[in-house]
């Protein structure tokens, strides 16, 4: 079994997006909770509340779970997440943009959907991430995990296709995909600290 999970910032157009997310959900009949949390006044720190979720949800429903950005829309059935073998302790996309996608390079983890097994190692990483993850110097939360992976060889990563955490504009060349990221921070993200919307 696996249970989908986002969350929202309250009073923000956050709102609306997870809306579309859960219209795609339920299309595919497949179970899901959202979790809305308090806006703390910046993006950055907003972000960083993805891994006490993560956590939140595993020790809640005590089954793997799929957590998905409010603005991801699922295009297909994610068949994928019922198929992976035991003893992964984290699924994640993984996309070299240099030679695939972009004409600069960044080959790194997208931790807009993340697979999550019910398994203590999986807790492992989700803490070693959320230490990680108070410094916010770095700018990004995929980033910190990308940090955590790299210093712990010793987890065992699912990569998943590029199809399953598809950017909706620069990664075309990747083919239909499952599960497309919008990337709504692009449109909402210089609307932090204080502004009246679009604070993740």
């Amino acid at each position: 079994m696996v249970k989908y999970i986002s969350f929202f910032t309250i009073n923000t157009s956050y709102e609306e997006e997870i809306k579309i997310l859960e219209a795609s959900l339920k299309s595919f009949n497949l179970p899901y909770y959202f979790y809305p949390v308090e806006n703390l006044g910046s993006w950055r720190a907003n972000c960083h509340q993805k891994i006490k979720i993560i956590k939140s949800a595993l020790n809640t429903f005590k089954q793997s779970i799929v957590y998905l950005d409010s603005d991801c829309v699922i295009k297909k059935y994610p068949e994928i997440f019922y198929k992976i073998e035991q003893g992964y302790d984290l699924g994640i996309g993984k996309v070299d943009f240099k030679n695939k996608y972009l004409a600069h390079s960044l080959n790194t983890y997208i931790s807009s959907v993340i697979y999550c097994p019910y398994k203590e190692t999986t807790f492992k990483i989700l803490d070693l991430w959320e230490e990680k993850d108070l410094d916010f110097s770095i700018p990004y939360d995929d980033i910190s995990l990308e940090r955590v992976l790299n210093e712990h060889p010793e987890f065992k990563i699912y990569i998943l296709p590029d199809s399953y955490c598809q950017i909706f504009d620069i990664m075309k060349r990747a083919g239909e995909p499952v599960i497309q990221l919008n990337q709504a921070s692009r449109r909402f993200k210089v609307l932090i600290d204080g502004g009246k919307n679009g604070i993740k």
